[in-house]
């Protein structure tokens, strides 16, 4: 068998950056604002969550404006509406440091998020004269004057108090849950200190604002930021299923390289396993191309993050796309390879071909998006083979039938479901672990999976 030189190239660089050596290293250096201000907000985002919340606290504090926006972005929203308690979470730390550092957190969000914010755990109506000061309302909250447009918990679950503003405008009742780490509070007497004014009006929009308007003006910001980020609306990211160009030339020129880009360190662990895709960027020596190629990669493992029905803040949905996008990259060049090589030689005999060159020069003429779209619909092929061989009642009964790991048929009935799935997985092919899936990475594979099914219908058809 051949042996391979590889050269040494940026992409090796990249391999070796480890998100954890990455966080241990950033906790020890004294010059962490300037280092955290070099990263991009997708990869200090995974940063801190890899690290976990409470070790990264000097990350969070040491963040950019762009870098804590997408921290709130993708944790502190839920269902499309934003989650006051996670935000509150992700406050805490600035709330540990002081007042001030909680005040200049806080404005850095959205206007309409604030309003949200307070929203949710003030009552503001105009000051009566016989009004006095700031007081405190019993024990962890026992008033019952505030009400709340959520799921009423126990009132031990709050605390409440009277606090009237310095301009002698307002009389607030905060009601906020026990469990939050800062004190809402201070953080209007420090807005106050700070923007008397501004503070007048924000507390103005959360007496008056429609809360509705509000939220739909908050969730379109939040979603142009998640586009800029690679993270499309769900009916666009679906494009990464349509069917691939039959003329790759009609796709030149290619965009310029914009500027230099690197996998974020928690994309490159699933590039360590080995891939024929990662064997090629291994090859690629060319810095703009290879550039391009991980810019390019980037936004894609994002949208199928958002195509396969996941968030990005599940980092086990996060981690499962990436190895999926890498091996449906693989199974896409050597698709690609397969077709320029066919009309001369056999499968045998571009084997002996330089594959990893042949790729190389269709990843630098064709998009990645296009590469994962031929991988994509080489495996639904399959799929759809597998839905018409469930067409027919014997073998729709036999596949309807519950089947236990050591069962005869266990293995191959675990093979068929993985067609059915979400996601076009191929699995059933480890003897000692069949449930053990991954998505189908050449075409050797899916001809072997083929063969299987066609296997499968002949023995259950006697």
């Amino acid at each position: 068998m051949a042996t391979h030189t590889i050269p040494f190239s940026r992409f090796h660089t990249d391999l070796s950056r480890s998100l954890s050596k990455k966080g241990r290293a950033l906790l020890k250096n004294d010059r962490l604002p300037e280092e955290m201000a070099k990263m991009e907000p997708l990869e200090a985002y995974y940063l801190v969550k890899e690290i976990g919340l409470e070790d990264a606290v000097p990350l969070v504090l040491a963040s950019t404006h762009e870098q804590w926006q997408t921290y709130v972005d993708f944790d502190c929203w839920k269902d499309g509406l934003p989650d006051a308690t996670e935000l509150a979470t992700w406050l805490a730390p600035f709330a540990a440091t002081g007042p001030d550092e909680l005040t200049k957190a806080f404005l850095q969000l959205d206007e309409e998020l604030q309003c949200l914010f307070l929203a949710s755990c003030l009552r503001i109506e105009e000051r009566q004269p016989e009004d006095e000061g700031f007081r405190h309302v019993g024990e962890q909250g026992k008033s019952s004057e505030f009400t709340d447009s959520g799921d009423r918990q126990n009132d031990d679950d709050y605390e409440e108090f009277e606090y009237m503003t310095p301009d002698g405008f307002y009389q607030i009742m905060i009601r906020q849950p026990v469990e939050w780490d800062l004190n809402i509070r201070m953080l209007l007497e420090v807005m106050y200190r700070l923007h008397l004014e501004d503070t007048y009006k924000l507390l103005t929009a959360v007496r008056w604002e429609s809360m509705s308007m509000l939220e739909e003006q908050a969730l379109t910001f939040r979603a142009g930021r998640l586009q800029d980020l690679g993270f499309p609306d769900p009916v666009v990211a679906k494009n990464i299923f349509s069917k691939p160009t039959k003329n790759p030339a009609d796709l030149f020129p290619r965009k310029p390289y914009q500027q230099e880009t690197h996998l974020p360190a928690f994309y490159v662990e699933a590039f360590k396993d080995e891939s024929f895709f990662t064997e090629v960027l291994l090859h690629l020596n060319d810095r703009t191309v290879l550039g391009r190629i991980e810019e390019e990669l980037v936004f894609l493992i994002n949208t199928a993050v958002v195509a396969y029905w996941g968030r990005p803040n599940d980092l086990q949905h996060v981690r499962q796309m990436i190895a999926h996008v890498r091996d449906t990259l693989s199974l896409g060049l050597d698709h690609l390879i397969d077709m320029e090589t066919r009309p001369s030689s056999s499968r045998a005999l571009s084997q002996n071909l330089d594959r990893v060159g042949h790729a190389k020069a269709i990843l630098e003429k064709l998009p990645i998006q296009e590469v994962f779209k031929f991988g994509y619909h080489c495996a639904y092929a399959l799929r759809l083979e597998v839905q018409s061989f469930l067409e027919h009642q014997v073998f729709k009964t036999w596949f309807e039938k519950t089947y236990e790991e050591g069962d005869a048929h266990y293995s191959d009935w675990i093979f068929i479901k993985g067609f059915l799935d979400k996601i076009i997985f191929h699995q059933g092919f480890d003897a000692v672990s069949p449930q053990k899936k991954k998505a189908f990475s050449s075409l050797d594979e899916l001809k072997l999976a083929g063969r299987r099914l066609a296997r499968l219908a002949n023995d259950l058809s006697q």
